[in-house]
């Protein structure tokens, strides 16, 4: 969890296709991977969403930790893994490595993400992913 003057911002992981997420979110559509993670924040009443968006590819990816900075971005981290050939999570143009590290397959390894969206959750403004060939 992290606060910003927006609002309590949460992240963690679903396997629900309805989750609630917010019209204009970066992501509104389940990745059809067993696990996507999620980014919401909500007003400080808890009753309004401020934004509220999926963040994955094809496979698993689980979203553990955040904070924001003064200008009310938001930062995620967590760890994701790819079953088959090739990077489906999402990452930025100029990023320090856009490619999945592990091996493919079930229970072969993951890597971790970093990504940075806008205060209303509706632009993913940087992402990368870390990682060697085991599990991260």
């Amino acid at each position: 969890m992290t606060l910003t003057a927006n609002g309590v911002y949460v992240t963690g992981w679903t396997a629900s296709d309805n989750y609630p997420r917010s019209s204009a979110a970066y992501d509104t559509t389940f990745a059809e991977g067993t696990y996507d993670a999620f980014v919401t924040g909500l007003d400080y009443s808890l009753a309004n969403l401020v934004g509220s968006t999926y963040l994955g590819g094809t496979s698993w990816d689980f979203g553990y930790g955040m904070t924001s900075d003064a200008a009310g971005y938001v930062y995620v981290t967590g760890h994701m893994a790819e079953l088959g050939a090739g990077t489906t999570f999402p990452t930025t143009p100029g990023c320090y490595d856009p490619d999945y590290n592990g091996t493919t397959g079930p229970n072969s390894g993951d890597d971790l993400f970093i990504s940075k969206f806008d205060p209303a959750l509706t632009s993913l403004v940087a992402s990368t992913l870390l990682g060697g060939s085991d599990w991260e």
